[in-house]
């Protein structure tokens, strides 16, 4: 097949900083290589963490409006949805794209463009967790894109389970990326580290509070958190209030909190890996983690249950319960023969149910391309 022959494969993603759904985009691109050109639609607003641009065969750029919770960006929303939308396709038709992915249920441009006449393939990948939305638009959403997707895919059962019971719905989990490398051999510490974007709801906040708990008992255990602002206001707000938490707990010299960077380089300074998010569809990093055979220490948040086993590659906790959050810090740093332990069931379970093979396989059936 000729690079000009290949089926084309767009991917819409809304992500104006780098997050987990840009990251397992990149990772479509990938196991869609070389059977498919593979280009990325991003906002023009974006102004992340560029990550493996690499993986895509090119990058356009669309002006996307975020939809919010006021009545003037209500009002507005519909005429920038159609405009946006109508550049879009343009987009599809200028690339002669065969499949365009949306990257999130509550965009609509994929619907639009259905509705002006596109008969490309239309598939909808639900990243976020349709629990978290506002009921009247949730159910406009999720219907609306059920009655014009070819297919909806759902990243873990935990968002399957919502989107209710369909054949146009399938699960495909994300896979662990290829860099990252199982060590030869662990020797087992008292690092934490939590990568997250530094939004309310992320945890970061809990981490901390845990680790403050436990602090005393363990001179010699440090606290990582990495992540970005997004670029808005009120997430630059909430990680000064962390980093005032910290100087305020005295634990200013044992916690650092920066920005993104390579996720296999942290993991690497990394002994246990915490989650204490209030809602994740799945959780890339806590399969990273996992897959770089580090403990999970995570609330039962949605995603991280279908991922970690608990008492067996991790500990799960009650969502907002810091004291059990602390306690399983203790269990899993008291101990380094249950952290080994941990770790290496972790890494085994990461690379068997959560491989690149399947996925890659899961992938092409659901947008019906050739699996070899």
């Amino acid at each position: 097949m000729t690079p000009a022959s290949r089926p084309v494969v767009m991917i819409l993603d809304p992500s104006t900083a780098y997050t987990g759904a840009r990251r397992c985009g990149e990772q479509t691109a990938a196991a869609l290589s070389p059977a498919c050109r593979v280009i990325l639609i991003e906002p023009e607003a974006y102004s992340g963490f560029r990550g493996d641009t690499a993986a895509f065969d090119g990058v356009e750029h669309l002006p996307l409006r975020q939809i919010r919770r006021s009545i003037r960006d209500l009002v507005v929303y519909g005429p920038s949805l159609l405009r946006s939308s109508v550049k879009l396709l343009a987009m599809l038709k200028r690339n002669r794209a065969t499949t365009l992915i949306v990257n999130d249920v509550y965009l609509l441009h994929g619907v639009v463009c259905r509705l002006l006449g596109w008969q490309g393939q239309l598939v909808v990948w639900v990243r976020s967790d349709p629990a978290q939305m506002p009921g009247m638009l949730r159910r406009l959403w999720i219907g609306t894109n059920r009655r014009a997707a070819d297919r909806i895919v759902a990243v873990s059962d935990h968002v399957a389970a919502q989107l209710g019971d369909d054949p146009v719905v399938c699960r495909i989990y994300d896979h662990l990326p290829d860099e990252i490398v199982l060590p030869a051999a662990r020797e087992g510490g008292q690092r934490i580290v939590s990568i997250a974007n530094f939004t309310r709801g992320k945890g970061q906040d809990l981490v901390l509070a845990a680790f403050a708990v436990i602090a005393d008992e363990f001179p010699a255990a440090t606290l990582t958190l990495r992540g970005g602002d997004m670029g808005l206001e009120k997430n630059r707000k909430f990680r000064g209030e962390i980093e005032h938490s910290a100087r305020a707990a005295g634990l200013s010299e044992r916690v650092t909190i920066a920005g993104f960077g390579s996720t296999a380089e942290i993991l690497k300074e990394c002994d246990v890996f915490v989650n204490f998010s209030a809602s994740e569809t799945f959780s890339m990093t806590c399969l990273e983690a996992m897959g770089a055979g580090i403990p999970v220490v995570a609330t039962r948040s949605g995603g991280p249950a279908e991922i970690v086993v608990d008492g067996i590659t991790g500990v799960l906790v009650a969502n907002g319960d810091v004291a059990a959050g602390a306690a399983a810090l203790r269990t899993v740093l008291g101990d380094r023969e249950l952290q080994l332990r941990m770790g290496t069931a972790g890494a085994r379970r990461a690379r068997s149910k959560f491989g690149p093979d399947g996925f890659a396989a899961a992938l092409k059936a659901a947008l019906n391309l050739p699996s070899a």
